[in-house]
């Protein structure tokens, strides 16, 4: 028999049950249906109970099962007393919401906020399915799309003890033995904290445990901590252990020739995965994104030193402007218009265009023509990126005032598309743009949330909410919504409909029209 509760969840079950001694049965959970209306499981996952003979009460304790659909094989209906599937979620209390005109949209934004709740546990997951583990990246690039629903100041700092347990010690090292002798040690941040597990095999398209945008959680998920709560402890916790972090990095660039058999003037960090997701368990643009990242870390790594005063600045600085240097000598291409090349394909992308635009790689006097290329690139309306990628593309499509290129972009009937899972009836946000995703339940791709509440809500900050600037810029094709946002400093509240504008800001914030 097989129960569906509606919504696909990170779940534990409690199941009341009358039966024989010794009676055996199976419960398995699943997060679809197959065409015969049987379940159809991503891993095989399952428990089996053994009744007493007399009243049992079964409850999940102790882990937790990506499932909307529950199998109970071995038992009659009838046997049944009670059977439920708990939602399992961080305590971390809820802090906004976003509802708009566009029932598409709003349908959009509950998937992914159901597949951030999924996620949000002992740690920022990857999914209740499969490994369940702290996958670093998102705790960044998934920052703001979180904390605007969620206050998760204090489950972000604990992720911040994570990292720093996770890195590796003076003593400590491993060989990969997978395409390139690469030495994983001193400083590095792994992809995964806390540290369960090790990949360490380097399948010929990047290594699992060394990816420059997942150990940078340690330096840039903190800034964002900092940005949106103002919590200058976590960069100070964090400081010497990121500091560590890009001595490992800088070791790698400087070491580029040696490890890939080079001899040339230019240098990268290509080790990790890239655009990782443009396909399923497939990344892209290596060197372009590992490198970027390096670039972006040691200027953030710069602004922090100033905020807490450590005085660090000018070595951070004077680096990130020779990776700079080289960066654009090797990959930016001027030609009528100008654009970064895939160091691989030698073609322009999508990421490849956005990510040098959002981190200020660009030089100044040609930022409108890579922006030009990025606005060319995406205006067929058809997203060709991954998980790194896409949220750098939004934010610079918004930059370049195409928010209407985003909208029809998620609203596609096809993927890559929001809509398209909404339409084929998913309650959470799958982990790759297919309707056979392994995972259906990943919020690695909802970035368009942050979207909801910068863009079409209009709600702006970077100094942990003391300064607001509020400029809804969606009013074209959104008639009207309705956002609210618990910030760190008091309740910011906006309602737009029929070309009026109410906005209510805390007593102790600043105001700004915003562009």
């Amino acid at each position: 028999m097989i129960f569906d509760f509606g919504q696909n969840m990170s779940s534990q079950f409690y199941l009341k049950i009358n039966g024989g001694r010794g009676q055996k049965i199976r419960i398995i959970p699943a997060e679809k249906l197959s065409e015969n209306g049987d379940i159809c499981q991503t891993v095989d996952t399952y428990a089996i109970l053994t009744l007493s003979g007399k009243e049992d009460i079964f409850e999940q304790k102790f882990s937790v099962n990506g499932a909307r659909w529950y199998k109970i094989e071995g038992a009659e209906y009838e046997q049944i007393i009670e059977f439920k599937s708990y939602f399992t979620t961080s305590s971390a209390e809820d802090c906004g919401y976003f509802k708009c005109s566009d029932e598409r949209l709003n349908k959009i934004y509950y998937i992914i906020l159901k597949a951030i709740e999924s996620n949000l546990n002992h740690s920022h997951t990857d999914c209740p399915t499969i490994e369940k583990l702290g996958w670093l990246e998102p705790n960044h690039l998934m920052a703001r799309a979180v904390m605007y629903n969620k206050d998760v100041n204090m489950l972000w700092s604990k992720i911040a003890m994570d990292m720093r347990d996770a890195q590796y010690g003076e003593n400590e090292s491993d060989l990969d033995d997978g395409a390139f002798p690469h030495e994983y040690k001193d400083g590095l941040v792994p992809s995964i904290a806390p540290r369960y597990a090790k990949f360490i095999t380097d399948w010929n398209e990047g290594s699992f445990w060394d990816i420059i945008p997942w150990g940078s959680s340690i330096i840039l998920a903190a800034y964002e901590q900092y940005l949106f709560y103002g919590n200058k402890k976590v960069l100070a916790d964090n400081y010497e252990s990121a500091k560590r972090y890009i001595g490992y990095l800088t070791n790698q660039y400087n070491d580029y020739n040696r490890l890939y058999n080079k001899n040339g003037r230019e240098r990268f960090i290509c080790a990790g995965l890239g655009d990782w997701g443009i396909e399923q368990n497939k990344g892209r643009g290596r060197e372009n994104i590992e490198t970027a990242f390096y670039y972006h870390d040691l200027m953030t790594m710069a602004e922090i030193s100033k905020i807490l005063k450590k005085g660090d600045e000018k070595e951070f600085t004077e680096q990130a402007e020779r990776v700079k240097k080289l960066y654009n000598e090797s990959l930016l291409i001027i030609d009528n218009d100008a654009y970064y090349m895939d160091c691989q394909s030698g073609k322009a992308t999508q990421t490849n265009q956005a990510i040098p635009l959002c981190l200020g790689l660009v030089p100044s006097e040609y930022a409108g023509k890579v922006q030009n290329t990025l606005v060319s690139l995406c205006e067929g309306h058809h997203l060709e990126c991954g998980e790194i990628g896409l949220v750098y593309i939004l934010r610079s499509l918004s930059a370049a005032d195409r928010n209407d290129i985003i909208c029809d972009i998620i609203l596609k009937e096809t993927h890559p598309s929001y809509l398209r899972f909404v339409e084929t009836g998913e309650t959470t946000l799958p982990e790759f743009w297919r309707d056979d995703a392994r995972s259906r339940n990943h919020d690695m791709m909802g970035h368009i949330m942050e979207w909801f509440f910068t863009e079409a809500a209009g709600i702006k900050s970077e100094d942990g909410f003391k300064t607001v600037s509020i400029k809804p810029n969606c009013t074209d094709f959104i008639d009207s919504f309705e956002c609210v946002f618990n910030s760190i400093r008091g309740k910011i509240s906006i309602k737009y409909e029929k070309g009026n504008l109410d906005v209510s800001l805390p007593m102790n914030t600043a105001f700004s029209r915003g562009r």
